[in-house]
């Protein structure tokens, strides 16, 4: 009666070993996913607030999303080139550089008006340029930093110290 005692013990305790073991295993796995999904891919920007069409300014670098909707849709990842130009397939390159986001979108709708007929047209701003800014007087680390287009001057001083 005893060694069955014991023997249902030991039991017990390596049922409870095994399934603690596996809660542990899983948590883990469940956490590391989490904070995977949740981190920001490299080079990605965070934002305090949406993107005031009216009020921001194109310029090179810039990712826009370009999307055609009929039958079918198409969609164009289109970066601003050096020249501040986007070049629209089947449609043709297009100044941008200097304008607002607002007058893009309605630039590029036009001119794809153009072109197809009975289409619908979405632009979208997917990445903000990045540029380089040179930080120099009283910081510890005076240099070149890489800031993207709607970044304050003082954060880029603060990571200056």
């Amino acid at each position: 009666m005893r060694a069955k005692l014991i023997l249902s013990l030991l039991l017990l305790t390596s049922i409870y070993s095994l399934t603690f073991a596996q809660y542990r295993m899983e948590t883990l796995y469940r956490d590391t996913l989490i904070s995977r999904q949740t981190e920001l891919p490299s080079g990605e920007q965070t934002l305090e607030q949406a993107i005031n069409p009216k009020e921001y300014i194109i310029g090179p670098g810039d990712l826009l999303s370009i999307v055609l909707w009929d039958e079918f849709q198409t969609t164009y990842n289109l970066k601003v080139t050096p020249e501040g130009e986007i070049l629209i397939p089947r449609v043709g390159s297009l100044l941008v550089s200097g304008k607002t986001l607002e007058e893009v979108k309605s630039g590029v709708k036009e001119e794809v008006l153009k072109k197809y007929r009975n289409i619908e047209v979405t632009v979208s701003l997917l990445n903000l340029r990045k540029f380089k800014v040179s930080v120099t007087g009283a910081v510890v680390n005076p240099g070149v930093y890489s800031a993207y287009a709607n970044e304050r001057v003082s954060e880029i001083i603060q990571r200056a110290g």
